[in-house]
């Protein structure tokens, strides 16, 4: 098992288990059947998935990577995060010179 350390977020089985809507019990045997990458661990022996190899790993397999899993991925994705708050600036602004414009038609 590996022990390499990532920014990513990482998650527990339990929490991974909830992401994807199965057991952890169903996780372990992805892992020994090869269809999940090993899980890291912490230096208490701890598993640990990291989201974006689990997603990479449905991605090597053909299956479709769940939505939830591909939220939670973007959700924590600092260039995703970044763009989302540009979006939202760029919104901001938008609704604002309308109603500047509104207020000006009113007057």
């Amino acid at each position: 098992m590996s022990t390499e350390n990532t920014d990513a977020p990482l998650l527990t089985a339990g929490e991974l288990g909830k992401l994807l809507g199965v057991d952890t019990r169903t996780l372990q045997h992805w892992v020994v059947k090869g269809h999940l990458t090993d899980p890291l661990r912490t230096k208490g022996g701890h598993k640990r998935f990291d989201p974006k190899k689990v997603a990479d790993d449905f991605a090597r397999t053909g299956d479709p990577v769940p939505p939830r899993l591909r939220a939670f991925i973007e959700a924590h994705d600092p260039v995703v995060a970044s763009r989302s708050a540009i979006a939202k600036a760029s919104t901001d602004d938008l609704r604002a010179e309308l109603a500047r414009r509104e207020e000006r038609g009113a007057a």
